[in-house]
Order: structure tokens, then C-alpha cells, then sequence
């Protein structure tokens, strides 16, 4: 079965980066593998996807494989659905000891999903 972060990847619709700033757009399909179990009448999108998210759209703009260190802060506002489009945004920064600093803000039809504020770390390993 494939992993979690690669099936977001595929998900993965854009990705814009700019000094700081990442924009990546993804879109969930009813066959998505997070979907499974998690609420099978109504699919939504579990939390832990939309960290992941985060971290796949990172490792697509450094080129590196991520790693989770911590969650500061995480607010879930609403859900999001199969197939339905959302935006995450991550402003990032150093800071200490090879890790950044990340706030995201994830939105879809321009309604605040979630806020995220986390610390992650760069690996050695490459991303293809």
C-alpha cells in the first residue's frame, strides 16, 4: 500500500513558491486513501492530512525529504470534502538547528479551513 505523503502528493494541483511563501493547491479524490474509515458516509479530509499536506508541498519546494519536529498550535475551523479544492499557504522561516518555522493557513471556496503553526526539519534524503 502506498504511503500517506505520496498519496497527497498526487493530490498535489499547484504549487507556487516565493521567498517565504508557498502556495499549493490540492484536491482530494473520493479514492483517496485518507477517506478510508473516516466517516464513510461523509468523507472529510482527517487532520493529520492536512499536516502532511504542509509537509508535501515543502519537500516539493527544498527538494528534501521533511520531517515533522512539532505542533505549536493546530485549529480546525471546517472540513473539507472529496473532491472539493483547497489552498494551503505557508509562510516559513529558520530557525534554530536546521529547522523552520511554518504557519499555514488552509482555505477552500475562501472560507478558513484550518491554522496551522508547526516546526519541521530538513533530512538528508532527497525528494524525487
Amino acid at each position: 500500500m502506498p504511503d500517506m505523503r505520496s498519496e497527497i502528493g498526487r493530490c498535489l494541483t499547484s504549487l507556487v513558491a516565493d521567498k517565504g511563501k508557498l502556495v499549493a493547491t490540492f484536491s482530494f479524490p473520493p479514492d483517496f486513501i485518507g477517506f478510508r474509515g473516516h466517516f464513510p458516509d461523509e468523507p472529510v479530509l482527517p487532520a493529520v492530512c492536512f499536516i502532511e499536506a504542509v509537509l508535501v508541498g515543502l519537500e516539493a519546494h527544498f527538494r528534501k525529504r521533511l520531517s515533522l519536529q512539532r505542533v505549536a498550535s493546530a485549529k480546525f475551523l471546517a472540513v473539507v470534502r472529496c473532491a472539493q479544492e483547497g489552498t494551503w499557504t505557508c509562510r516559513f522561516s529558520e530557525a534554530d538547528g536546521g529547522t523552520y518555522r511554518v504557519k499555514a493557513t488552509i482555505e477552500r471556496e475562501n472560507e478558513k479551513v484550518a491554522v496551522l503553526d508547526l516546526v519541521v526539519g530538513l533530512t538528508e534524503r532527497t525528494v524525487a
